[in-house]
């Protein structure tokens, strides 16, 4: 039986695929704080935290805070400091000073990465405290003692249930698996690229995890902004590309959701935001590509981070203002940069926003999704050797997945065609699903392997 999905795909979905708000609280910079709950972002006025640059903040699956730190100090969810919550290693002047990782399997369990001139992590238990959570005895658990780097990231394995945490130092990244045994601490070491002379500026992954970016504060001249390749399931780093904006240094880098698209905020003295067109995957291209989208500003711009909403949001140095890209997968000036994006009411911005695990922004519905024509087919249902899956208009970085009913993923593409043929031969009998993953939406359905 062939089984055609178009519109009906939304209902399925929503069926299927639950919100997973873990990232709709934000707290940064001095005192500052964003809700992403509701309809439309709300500021928060509550935090007691001053974020020179970087810092974290989680909540639970239902969209309420935990707790969130500098990488320093840690609060918990009533703006007071969490048990055994400070002197952990991070700096107040670190660009990702922090990011907050939960242990696989785990309900109560956190790890804090902190990042200065050492890299550690220290474990977080929510069960602690009367469930305020408590700092344990795993406290600042040296991971690399020289770190020069002030750059980590996260993004999900391949299976979608471990984390890969990464840290870049010199010209090195190091990636740390998170799995429901703890952190390996043996990293996954690729050594490519250029040295960079400069400590500063931020790294982020790409919403599928498979593309890393990074902001280099070089001096002009010297390739400023750098893209990469990442195996999800091996943790290996692979095809640099380089180039120099030829403005001046890069701080903050994010990609597009659709991930066709990288955008970087360059400073000093000029605060501007650049835009580049990244499918071609060629350096000289890429950097022809520039399109100034936002700048010269009056404030300088630090990190930059895609929100639960879609939209990327960049501080605005010791600005009460927010600055929002509103259509990031837009070319040129139809991205929409907005300088008073979000009004911080009370807050105020420095360099930092939460460094987040890519892969979880706007992953709720399909309610965001801009082609709703889009026409999946597969068959046959029930499958015994192989399934076929035809989509006749592909959306750029489509991946294709199967999973079994625990949540193992038993097949992970990226479609590279209009027709795939997946393999179940080996599987054993059962129910899976079978899940289309495009930039802006998730498409879960059943399938029956006999």
């Amino acid at each position: 039986m062939k089984i055609i999905i178009t519109s009906l795909l939304f209902l399925m979905s929503t069926i299927l695929v639950n919100a997973q708000k873990e990232d709709y609280i934000w707290y940064f910079g001095n005192q500052s704080g964003i809700d992403f709950n509701g309809s439309t972002p709300v500021t928060l006025t509550n935090s007691i935290m001053n974020a020179g640059e970087g810092c974290a903040s989680i909540s639970d699956s239902a969209g309420n805070i935990l707790f969130y730190t500098d990488g320093i100090t840690v609060y918990d969810h009533s703006h007071s400091i969490m048990s055994n919550g400070t002197g952990l290693t991070g700096n107040s002047s670190s660009t990702q000073s922090a990011i907050i990782v939960k242990k696989p399997g785990a309900s109560t369990i956190y790890y804090i990465f902190s990042l200065d001139m050492v890299y550690a992590y220290s474990e977080v238990d929510m069960s602690l405290n009367g469930g305020f959570g408590a700092i344990t005895s795993n406290k600042n658990i040296i991971l690399n003692g020289v770190a020069q780097s002030e750059k980590q990231a996260a993004t999900f394995h391949s299976n979608g249930t471990d984390v890969w945490v990464v840290m870049f130092d010199v010209n090195t990244f190091n990636a740390y698996l998170v799995s429901s045994s703890g952190v390996n601490t043996t990293p996954v070491i690729t050594t490519i690229g250029q040295v960079h002379q400069y400590d500063l500026g931020q790294m982020c992954f790409s919403k599928s995890g498979n593309k890393i970016a990074l902001g280099n504060y070089e001096t002009s001249g010297l390739p400023n902004i750098s893209i990469y390749n990442f195996n999800k399931n091996t943790g290996i780093v692979t095809n640099d590309i380089h180039f120099d904006n030829g403005v001046s240094q890069c701080y903050g880098v994010s990609f597009s959701p659709d991930e066709t698209k990288l955008y970087a905020a360059v400073n000093p003295s000029i605060y501007t935001i650049y835009q580049y067109d990244i499918t071609s995957n060629n350096a000289a291209t890429i950097k022809a590509s520039e399109f100034l989208i936002g700048g010269p500003g009056l404030f300088e711009i630090g990190t930059m981070q895609l929100g639960p909403d879609g939209r990327i949001y960049c501080t605005q140095y010791n600005s009460d203002f927010l600055g929002v890209i509103e259509n990031p997968d837009s070319s040129g000036l139809a991205s929409g940069f907005t300088p008073s994006g979000i009004d911080l009411l009370t807050g105020i911005c420095n360099l930092g926003l939460p460094n987040l695990i890519a892969g979880r922004q706007n992953e709720s519905t399909g309610v965001n999704e801009t082609n709703s024509s889009l026409q999946i087919s597969w068959y046959p249902n029930p499958v015994i050797d192989f399934i076929e899956v035809s989509i006749p208009e592909i959306p750029k970085n489509t991946t294709i997945q199967v999973c079994d009913l625990t949540s193992r993923i038993v097949y992970d593409q990226e479609i590279q065609a209009q027709s795939t043929k997946i393999p179940m031969q080996t599987l054993s009998s059962g129910m899976y699903i079978l899940q289309i993953n495009t930039p802006k939406n998730k498409y879960s359905f059943k399938l029956l392997k006999q």
